[in-house]
């Protein structure tokens, strides 16, 4: 079925939102507000759908022409079509409803909000895909090959070296290549799982505002004792070595050496943290969570009692998925832990992701 419909709005999900002479709301990505659009309804239910993108009949004075013409059919990007004021506003705005959503109109917490400076080449890692010679990412949605030259939100230094991936990957048949820039390094890891070397976050300039803020929930607590849980290389703690009487860093995947006061502790989170022994010394104790996409679920509550039982008192909750991340403080909120101030960064220009901090209170 195909309709003509106005989009009107903008979703933190990324896609436009148009609603029908029915009354039913619409999902469309690649539309922005004011666009007058054909599209093909894909699924609908009884008050919204989801809605495939034909054609723009009468374009809106919002739009700007995309920089990558792989835009739309590569599914990295979602809002290269918009100035980049209208996608941080929508992010930012995204994640304040969601908090009055979950904690009502009379949330007031402080909030501090870093947009990015740098919104084009700025990714220190991108994943490629080859296959015969050609080099480029999947289609959104599938597993189709979208050959590219370049990709304009990769680090420069990638791009420059485009054409030597290429000539790397002949002969390899199907490949997957993971590339980061470190430094003065473009490095290359052939047909690995995600992040073979290590997650880092894929915008630097961002990822000093992260850390800087991180540091500032615990500036009030030297000589604490602090979990950083999820924590991959120690991205979130490293700053605060100096600050902190002992860092204990857990991961699954952990990518770099010891160094007086921290100790690395390669396992799963939840099993560590329930068999951590209780520190015999006296003073603050503190945690930093930077679980996967996806939050800690059912987690959440194990680790809830594993930090009553080592008297932590306070915690740094740090989210990729908006959804996932208020969840997550609701879950905290019903175990007692205060909400005292939020982070709203864009570690994620042109896509519709946006990463979140909260710092929480335990009140019981």
């Amino acid at each position: 079925m195909e309709k003509v419909l106005l989009v009107f709005d903008l979703s933190r999900g990324g896609a436009g939102v148009a609603r029908d002479e029915e009354g039913c709301i619409f999902f469309i990505p690649y539309t922005a507000p004011e666009d007058v659009v054909r599209v093909r309804v894909l699924r609908q239910k009884k008050h919204y759908g989801q809605a495939q993108l034909i054609e723009i009949l009468q374009p809106s004075s919002l739009r700007q022409k995309p920089r990558c013409p792989a835009f739309g059919i590569c599914g990295g990007c979602h809002w290269q079509h918009l100035p980049y004021e209208i996608q941080w506003k929508t992010k930012v705005e995204g994640v304040l409803q969601g908090l009055r959503r979950s904690f009502g109109d009379e949330c007031s917490v402080e909030v501090q909000k870093i947009p990015a400076e740098s919104i084009w080449e700025y990714r220190n890692r991108i994943q490629l895909r080859g296959d015969q010679g050609q080099l480029g990412f999947f289609q959104s949605g599938s597993r189709t090959l979208v050959p590219v030259h370049r990709c304009d939100i990769a680090h420069p230094a990638i791009n420059a070296s485009w054409k030597d991936f290429q000539l790397e990957g002949e002969g390899r048949g199907n490949f997957k290549l993971e590339v980061e820039v470190e430094g003065t390094e473009v490095r290359r890891t052939w047909n690995e799982p995600h992040a073979g070397r290590g997650f880092r976050q894929v915008h630097e300039e961002q990822n000093v505002h992260l850390q800087s803020w991180v540091a500032g929930c615990f500036r009030s607590f030297p000589g604490a004792i602090l979990y950083d849980l999820y924590g991959g290389s120690g991205n979130l703690s490293s700053g605060l070595v100096a600050t902190m009487s002992a860092i204990h860093c857990v991961d699954i995947s952990i990518h770099r050496s010891d160094e007086p006061g921290v100790f690395l502790h390669r396992a799963p989170v939840v099993p560590w943290i329930e068999r951590a022994f209780v520190p015999s010394q006296e003073g603050k104790r503190v945690a930093i969570l930077d679980p996967p996409r996806g939050g800690l679920g059912r987690d959440l509550e194990k680790i809830h009692t594993a930090f009553r039982r080592l008297g932590i008192s306070e915690l740094v909750a740090i989210g990729c998925h908006t959804d996932a991340w208020l969840r997550d403080l609701e879950g905290w909120q019903k175990n007692q832990w205060t909400l005292e101030k939020v982070l709203i960064l864009d570690l994620f220009p042109q896509t519709y992701h946006v990463e979140c901090g909260a710092y929480l209170r335990f009140l019981g």
